[in-house]
């Protein structure tokens, strides 16, 4: 940057663009190190995003509630002055090209270690070396990048919202039920729950619930589409596989929960923006309240990802204060790569030795997505303590599956070029309370009904609201799982093919 900026002919141009680039550098070193006492990273698009959207009112308080503090500004004052003082001691310095010299090496061979560390880093995490070393090889290039991304992406989320589903259409809404639980997982398969047969025991919390009665799975669910920003575009509006138009286009689960009368929360340990959490963040707007644990890009290097029971003091919060009707979804990080980064290192169970796979690498994987699906179960269970004396029913899917090197031997993980079926094989539970059990006999009796037909997630939205008892225009009686009238022959996809359901286990 410096010799592109040294190109500049005109003297006093090429001097003030040197003094402004000088002084956003040490701006953006000052916010850096701000959220990195505060925060423990440093800010990203999402970030920019927040302050894009933020009104004066809102920053105005931010600003008093945390930006007082006499000595952020002392500091940032007394780095500039000593900055440029040392810059005009430079100049009255005889030697003053040697100086400069000498402070180039210095900063070269900085450079050059600190771009080192990164590509390792990066080599050894993933293979997006590149974007990594764009945005944080030069500061405030790496800023600017993420205000062009922010400003498009906050375009992309106004057009879908200028053209969803306006007008709704309530046919009926005997809705009840005071709690409404839905946990949205995150890239797990069910070829690795115990509770469905896994050889290894990654889920003896969720078991000893189904051995109490209480919780109901369903053996053959596969989701719609095998990465999440497809497939929950689908669960949560009528938009269907293979439909026309825009999914954003069609009535969306909340608008339609919020008109019956419930108090919808969304709670998210994903990420807050992107193109990949677009169509998340659209549906958490569309509710009465939103929590992030952590406002952050998906695969964010500034910030460190938290565990999902981050989630869990939210919705203390939110139970701390429950309306009448209450619907609540988490939305999980589950076992989305890396897998090792989706548990406490302290609650680590299994090993290689316990694995099957051709060599030590591909059983180091399982290993860690193992234990990710363990940390899962743990999770899961905690949230569902908390309505254990409540009149409620919690369900549970994840938004795809994932397929750790069983069936492509090459690469751990998801895609929309031509998936396999393990990306798509999922899990299914509702759990009922015993008071739930008690006032709704009829309506548990149908789910358990249910348990083995087969299903395919962009149904959801019929399912959640025949569990409900809510009717619109768009709703019908055989797209819905629980429902008697419920069409078993429907079609199936895994990618572009028919999905062919096969039982095979994992561990051989």
């Amino acid at each position: 940057m410096a010799l592109l900026f040294s190109a500049i002919p005109w003297k006093r141009v090429r001097h003030s663009v040197q003094i402004f680039i000088i002084v956003l550098s040490l701006l953006s070193f000052y916010l850096d190190a701000y959220f990195s006492i505060f925060y423990d990273g440093v800010p990203d698009q999402s970030v920019i995003e927040i302050i894009l959207e933020t009104n004066p009112t809102e920053a105005l308080g931010y600003i008093q509630a945390y930006m007082t503090n006499i000595w952020l500004y002392v500091v940032f004052v007394v780095s500039l002055l000593v900055f440029f003082a040392i810059m005009r001691y430079a100049r009255n310095l005889r030697n003053v090209r040697g100086v400069m010299a000498a402070i180039s090496v210095f900063i070269l061979f900085g450079t050059i270690k600190a771009l080192s560390n990164i590509v390792s880093e990066r080599i050894d995490r993933d293979m997006t070396t590149y974007r990594h070393v764009r945005y944080e090889a030069c500061s405030v290039l790496g800023k600017t990048l993420f205000l062009i991304k922010a400003i498009n992406n906050l375009d992309a989320m106004s057009n879908m919202e200028n053209n969803a589903a306006g007008k709704l259409d309530m046919l009926k809404n005997e809705s009840t039920i005071p709690y409404v639980v839905y946990i949205l997982g995150e890239s797990i398969s069910r070829h690795h729950l115990g509770l469905y047969g896994y050889h290894l025991d990654t889920t003896p919390l969720l078991d000893a619930k189904e051995k109490q009665g209480n919780l109901i799975k369903f053996t053959d669910v596969i989701s719609s589409e095998p990465v999440t920003r497809k497939s929950i575009a689908q669960m949560f509006t009528f938009h269907r596989r293979g439909a026309k138009g825009e999914w954003y286009e069609n009535t969306d689960l909340f608008t339609i929960l919020r008109a019956a009368g419930y108090h919808t929360t969304w709670i998210s340990n994903q990420e807050y923006s992107g193109k990949h959490a677009n169509t998340a963040h659209f549906y958490a707007k569309r509710c009465d309240n939103n929590f992030y644990t952590l406002c952050r890009q998906m695969s964010s290097y500034t910030l460190p990802d938290p565990y999902d029971e981050a989630m869990l003091p939210f919705l203390d919060k939110t139970l701390a204060n429950p309306r009448n009707k209450n619907f609540v979804l988490l939305h999980m990080m589950g076992a989305h790569q890396l897998y090792s980064a989706r548990y406490p290192q302290s609650r680590r169970k299994f090993t290689t030795a316990m694995e099957f796979g051709c060599n030590d690498m591909v059983k180091s994987e399982k290993a860690d997505y193992d234990n990710a699906v363990l940390y899962n179960d743990s999770v899961i269970n905690e949230i569902i303590n908390r309505f254990e004396d409540k009149n409620a029913i919690v369900i549970y899917t994840p938004d795809h599956g994932e397929d750790v090197m069983e069936l492509n031997l090459k690469m751990p993980g998801h895609y929309e070029f031509n998936p396999n079926i393990h990306m798509v094989e999922i899990p299914m539970m509702i759990w009922v309370s015993d008071k739930f059990q008690a006032v709704y006999p009829d309506l548990v009796a149908r789910i358990r009904r249910s348990t083995d037909r087969p299903f395919m997630t962009d149904d959801m939205i019929h399912t959640l609201l025949d569990l409900m008892q809510i009717r619109t225009q768009e709703f019908r009686e055989k797209l819905s799982l629980i429902n008697d009238k419920y069409d078993t022959k429907r079609l199936r996809y895994c990618g572009n093919k028919i999905y062919q359901r096969k039982e095979k286990r994992l561990s051989n």
